[in-house]
Parts: C-alpha cells; sequence; structure tokens
C-alpha cells in the first residue's frame, strides 16, 4: 500500500513537472515568436514609412521641377514674344526706309543696325539674358533707334535737311557701338559687359549721339 502511494505521488510529481516544462518551453517559444512578429512589425513599418516619405518628397520635388520649368517656359514664351515685337517693329521700320524718301547713306547705315540686331539679339539673350548689357541692346532696338528714324521721317524737307547730319553721325555711332558689341558677345569677353552697358546707355539713352 505504501509503495503503491508512493509510485503515484511520483508519477503525480513527474506528471507535473512534465506540464511545467512543456508550458516553460512554450512560453519561451512563444515570447522569442512575439519578440520576432515585433521586430519583423517594426522592420515592415519602417519600410513602409521609408517608402510613403521617400514618395512623398519625390512628389514635392516633382512639383517644384515642374514649376520651375512652368516659371522658365513663362519667362522664355515672354522674352520671344518681346523679341518677336522687336523684330516686327524692324520689318515696318524697314519699309519706312525704303519708302519714305532717305538718303542712300542713311539707308545703308539704318539696314546695316537692323541686320546687326537681328543677328546680335538672340545670341545675347540665349547666353546672356540677364545682363544689363542685354536689357540695354534690347532697348536700343525698341527704343533708341525706331524713334531716331522716326523722328526724322517726320520732319518736313527743310528739318530733314537740318537734321541729316547729325541722324547719319547718331547713325554710324550706333552701328559702331553694336559691331564692337557684337565682337565681345561672340568672343564671350564678360568683363567688358558693364562697362559697355554704361556707354550705351549713356551715348544712346539720353537722345541722339
Amino acid at each position: 500500500m505504501k509503495k503503491t502511494w508512493l509510485f503515484g505521488l511520483a508519477a503525480a510529481l513527474f506528471i507535473f513537472g512534465f506540464n511545467m516544462g512543456i508550458f516553460f518551453v512554450f512560453g519561451v517559444v512563444i515570447t522569442v515568436f512575439s519578440v520576432i512578429v515585433a521586430i519583423i512589425g517594426s522592420v515592415i513599418a519602417s519600410i513602409v514609412l521609408t517608402a510613403f516619405t521617400k514618395k512623398r518628397q519625390e512628389k514635392k520635388e516633382r512639383q517644384a521641377e515642374k514649376e520651375v520649368v512652368q516659371q522658365q517656359t513663362a519667362a522664355q514664351e515672354k522674352k520671344m514674344k518681346a523679341g518677336e515685337e522687336i523684330f516686327k517693329n524692324f520689318i515696318k521700320l524697314n519699309i519706312s526706309i525704303r519708302t519714305e524718301g532717305l538718303t542712300e547713306d542713311i539707308k545703308l547705315k539704318a539696314e546695316a543696325i537692323i541686320d546687326l540686331l537681328r543677328d546680335l539679339i538672340p545670341k545675347m539673350e540665349e547666353r546672356y539674358s540677364g545682363e544689363e548689357l542685354t536689357w540695354e541692346i534690347n532697348k536700343v532696338a525698341a527704343v533708341h533707334f525706331p524713334d531716331l528714324i522716326t523722328k526724322y521721317v517726320l520732319l518736313n524737307n527743310k528739318g530733314r535737311t537740318e537734321n541729316e547730319e547729325q541722324l547719319v553721325k547718331s547713325l554710324t555711332a550706333m552701328q559702331q557701338e553694336i559691331s564692337e558689341i557684337t565682337e565681345i558677345v561672340n568672343k564671350d569677353m564678360t568683363g567688358e559687359f558693364s562697362r559697355k552697358a554704361k556707354m550705351v546707355q549713356l551715348k544712346f539713352g539720353q537722345g541722339p549721339a
């Protein structure tokens, strides 16, 4: 009887110990599994967050690039329209030069200036659009040069005779200045730009040379 009781106690203790061991092992396994799941979850969350942030940043960059392109395009279109307007005025001016009874000397000098500006302005707009000299040359083409011709054309015969010498002198100075600017542009002599811009403004910005 005593042996049976001891055997039963030993069996009970063994079963209890075995169950506790299994519970402990499973507990450890579950804990490790939970840790692994947490790590994997963190990694996945980090990857998703990084991908989302990157995608959002790329979207912002694309939008910023798009805005820059739009601004550049608008600025370029504005310049092209301004350039087209100048060249359209050249056509009208050329017609006036040929049909208003101007002397051959005036016609030749005026047409030479038109040819110089037609060649020079696109180069300057392409290479040096932000330079003061470019602005001054555009002003010569759009304002100073046309004014010289238009004011002279509007004079009567007496007025033309009296002002012909001054006009020839002004056109000669303008042609020479534009030729010199063409040369420094072709040679990329940007160090001369500031001096030439001031000279153009001084010679032609205050009226006939």
